[in-house]
């Protein structure tokens, strides 16, 4: 899966961008070990960089491409 399919899986509503509210129902079927449930919100206003309550496709890649990094990193 690309990261713009995943990015469009959560996009509940189709409108191009993740909400908070997407965002924490949704990445939780994706059972990431090192990320609580009750950690989604908290997780989600640091990947707003530009504060807008929505994650476009640049945000939400740069924090893809940084667990991609950690696990590389973790692996090595």
């Amino acid at each position: 899966m690309s990261i713009k399919d995943l990015h469009n899986s959560l996009d509940t509503d189709k409108d191009g961008e993740v909400d908070k509210r997407e965002f924490t129902e949704n990445m939780g079927q994706f059972k990431i070990p090192t990320i609580r449930a009750t950690d989604l919100g908290f997780l989600f206003d640091s990947l707003d960089i530009n504060d807008r309550a929505r994650l476009n496709l640049v945000e939400f890649s740069l924090f893809i491409k940084g667990a991609e990094l950690s696990k590389k990193e973790k692996l090595t």
